[in-house]
């Protein structure tokens, strides 16, 4: 679902996140991803530093600002803490703690892959929120399988994320974190795919 980013954070965004976070010092957008209009580190003048990514409000992918703000809460330790969503003039807004950190290195021998298995590992113990409307395996392979009933193999209840390209996996502080959670689809039997 690639989304044109924009070279700079536009004037009315910019308005939207100081009156959420207070004076902006510099926001510099970051090239990385595909599913966001705005993508941007932001100093602060107090000296906090956030990641910020969003949409115009009449976005046709929009919907996914609130799939990542809802399962932020559920993916503690592996993403990047949430701190604020909000909307107005004409934007939706997510704020995260800025990691830092660098892409993940998938080369071999590279020592980013030990860190990636461990970030699965944990995953793996993820149950699927309840809470949150989210894709089933079942549901996104469906056009994929001859026999509907092999679909069978693919529910569950753990959440996963599917998107594991090095953009989408910083290394910092020792370990892998995972980002970019606004498509991450749930094996959880009979949650209904999301409109979109």
């Amino acid at each position: 679902m690639a989304t044109h980013r924009l070279s700079s954070v536009p004037a009315d965004a910019l308005a939207v996140i100081e009156a959420t976070t207070g004076p902006v010092e510099r926001a510099e957008m970051v090239s990385a991803g595909l599913n966001s209009e705005i993508a941007a580190r932001v100093q602060l003048r107090d000296g906090r530093r956030i990641f910020v990514k969003g949409m115009r409000s009449d976005h046709r992918w929009v919907w996914t600002q609130r799939r990542e703000a809802d399962i932020n809460a559920h993916t503690r330790g592996l993403a990047p803490e949430l701190k604020w969503h909000a909307t107005g003039k004409g934007w939706n807004l997510l704020a995260f703690e800025d990691l830092g950190g660098k892409h993940a290195d998938y080369m071999p021998g590279s020592p980013d892959l030990e860190l990636v298995i461990q970030a699965m590992w944990t995953l793996s113990t993820a149950t699927a929120p309840a809470s949150v409307d989210l894709k089933t395996m079942p549901s996104r392979l469906s056009a994929h399988v001859e026999e509907p009933d092999d679909l069978q193999a693919f529910a569950g209840t753990h959440l996963l994320h599917t998107d594991w390209k090095p953009d989408n996996v910083l290394i910092t502080g020792g370990r892998a974190r995972l980002v970019d959670w606004d498509g991450p689809p749930s094996v959880q039997p009979g949650s209904t795919p999301p409109c979109g």
